[in-house]
């Protein structure tokens, strides 16, 4: 099956790694510019940057703070002036054993959810009005 992407701006969270350095190999195959997500792998951001092409750009956030994921997301408005899709494949599995203190325990499970859950839930909030600006949700 061909896809044409030509033209279409895709986000995606997680890029540099596992699955999401094969989807942006894929999305630029296809032909669209990929904003490329890193947390601290600035390194290989970059060098699928390169290898993606197609004003493919990179984004750092830290996803475990809000602040951050909203602010990346902005950025990527900012330079693409739109956003055709939005891929959240940023994830994280923390070990959090049950014999860790409780407040260590607590960090691990809030570090995990922010960043599995609470960022892709703001960065989907963020960019239902920006793929329809004529949405009635409110």
């Amino acid at each position: 099956m061909q896809i044409d992407l030509r033209g279409q701006i895709v986000f995606l969270t997680g890029a540099t790694s596992g699955i999401g350095v094969s989807a942006a190999h894929l999305l630029s195959q296809a032909g669209a510019a990929v904003a490329i997500h890193y947390n601290t792998n600035e390194r290989e951001a970059k060098a699928l940057q390169k290898k993606t092409g197609n004003y493919s750009k990179i984004f750092q956030a830290d996803l475990s703070n809000t602040n951050e994921a909203e602010k990346c997301f902005e950025e990527v408005i900012s330079n693409y002036g739109k956003l055709d899709t939005l891929i959240n494949n940023a994830g994280v599995y923390l070990r959090s054993p049950l014999d860790k203190q409780t407040t260590e325990w607590l960090e691990s499970w809030h570090r995990t959810l922010t960043i599995n859950l609470t960022s892709a839930g703001l960065l989907c909030k963020l960019a239902i009005p920006v793929f329809n600006p004529h949405c009635a949700v409110k």
